[in-house]
């Protein structure tokens, strides 16, 4: 799968299984700026091994809210150790850029996918409020990493896109 098709892919299977909306005028000027720190900040650590994308959304919790997709080209979750390397730089990663750049914006969930989930119609999706929380304490050192991962997938939900 090339990169511009697992996007168009990423960015459909974002807009069914998240809302099939439009974005409204707060997310229109939050969205994009945010995936864009998002993507960078993963991609500046994971590069080397997946490239990760970020597709904003209107939210199906609020109607002014947005609602975030992360996903990577590759299949990061077919094995433990990369599901738990990707995860925990892409939540971290998420978590700091809302904290640090998106205080304001009102993001609501985050869906964490890859090429694979996304080709079936699949994503895992987390309160923005928990990646906010987790890295912030991993920041403070109230929390380890590994800790951060299990409250992390204990706080997930996978669902399936709506066709």
């Amino acid at each position: 799968m090339t990169r511009c098709s697992m996007l168009v892919k990423a960015s459909t299977i974002a807009l069914l299984v998240v809302h099939p909306g439009c974005l409204n005028a707060q997310s229109k000027e939050a969205g994009p700026a945010l995936c864009y720190s998002i993507q960078n900040t993963i991609n500046a650590i994971m590069g080397e091994h997946t490239h990760t994308a970020c597709v904003p959304v209107s939210s199906r919790v609020a109607g002014d809210g947005l609602a975030l997709g992360v996903i990577a080209s590759k299949p990061v979750f077919f094995a433990e150790a990369t599901k738990k390397a990707w995860l925990i730089v892409a939540a971290l990663g998420t978590g700091h850029v809302l904290n640090t750049e998106g205080p304001g914006a009102s993001v609501d969930v985050i869906m964490f996918a890859d090429s694979a989930l996304v080709a079936h119609g699949y994503g895992y999706f987390v309160p923005a409020s928990v990646v906010k929380s987790l890295q912030r304490r991993v920041k403070a050192d109230q929390i380890t990493l590994d800790a951060a991962y299990s409250e992390l997938l204990a706080r997930m939900t996978r669902e399936q896109s709506r066709r």
